[in-house]
Formats: C-alpha cells, structure tokens, sequence
C-alpha cells in the first residue's frame, strides 16, 4: 500500500474478498455483479471491513462476524421486515441487519470509509478484471480519490505466508496426497481408470 500512496485497498475479486476477510460465499462467486467487497486498511487502522449485501446478514452472523466490521446494503426482505420486532434474533444479526435499511451500496461504502476513518484518503481498488469496480466505485464515492492497482498490493500480501497460513498449506497437501493414494490403491496395480468410473 505504501508503493501506490494509498491507506486502503478495496478487494472486489471473490479471491481477495476471501484471502483478505476469511469470508467465503456462494453468491457473490456465483454473481460477481452484485458487490461482495472488502475495504482493506493498513492495519494500524482497524480491520477489513465487508461491505455485502443484506442476503449475506445471516451467513456473516452464523460466523459470528463482528457487526462493527460489516457494512450491509439493500432492504432486509419480508423475512425480516422488522428487525426490532424480531423474536430471537440473535446479537450479531439484528445489528447488521438494522444498519442495512439505511441505503444501498454508496451508503455502504461511504459507512465502511467513515468507520476506517478515510475522509479524502487515496483508496487503491482491485481492478484486476478491468476497470468495472474502480468505475462504478468511483461513480458511488465521487469525493473519494480512487486509484487503480490495488491488485498489486494484495498479490504481494498474499505473497507473504504467515506460519499459520504455511501449516494450513501443508495440511492441505497432506490430504491431497492421502486422497492421491487411497485413488491409486482403488485402480490397483496394472489397472486403467476407466474401469472403475461408476
């Protein structure tokens, strides 16, 4: 971040949304189009904050998320037409749920800034699949300053492996290799893999 003068990265791939919140949902891979974001501050200035839709609000309470680092857009469906009314909604849902009636994803994206404390900071945005998302961010935030590349500082993030991240790779080629075998063990010596498609 320091390399392109920014504070803040806005992750808009579903890959760096993961790498850089943790949180992984079928619709926003499923529908790139709706914004499943991350807003990514240097760390002395907080934590990532997801801006997601309302749909989310549910998934991110079942993680038990941190209400003060999500950031909803859209109205609450039927389901959850009054969230003060609400029997047994639990203490992570009905906040989030209860700050995404207030707008739509401009509303969203200027909450997510204002909780980072960025008031006319420079935001880099991941624009790896184009310029769509630094586009339509710079339509929603116009008195932001909104800078390409942003791309290029996760890839170097995601370059740099925490011990803890380094076991999980090792753990996960462990388990690639059992499966490898237990495959190899099945077709037996000699044996063709098309003989034993079911």
């Amino acid at each position: 971040m320091q390399r392109l003068g920014v504070q803040t990265v806005l992750a808009t791939t579903y890959e760096n949304v993961v790498y850089t919140s943790g949180f992984a949902s079928a619709t926003g891979r499923m529908y790139p189009q709706i914004p499943h974001w991350c807003l990514v501050p240097r760390p002395e200035l907080g934590p990532p904050v997801l801006l997601m839709p309302v749909a989310e609000a549910g998934l991110l309470a079942d993680q038990g998320r941190d209400p003060a680092t999500v950031c909803l857009f859209g109205r609450p469906s039927e389901h959850f037409a009054d969230v003060q009314a609400l029997e047994g909604v639990d203490r992570v849902l009905q906040p989030m749920l209860a700050q995404a009636a207030a707008g739509g994803v401009a509303e969203a994206l200027k909450r997510a800034c204002a909780q980072v404390g960025l008031g006319g900071a420079r935001i880099a945005v991941d624009a790896a699949q184009g310029n769509a998302a630094l586009l339509q961010v710079q339509a929603l935030a116009p008195g932001m300053e909104w800078v390409p590349h942003g791309d290029s500082a996760l890839l170097w993030a995601r370059m740099v492996k925490t011990p803890a991240e380094c076991e999980r790779i090792r753990a996960a080629g462990a388990l690639n290799d059992a499966a490898i075998d237990s495959g190899l063990r099945a077709l037996g010596q000699g044996g063709r893999d098309r003989k034993r498609v079911v």
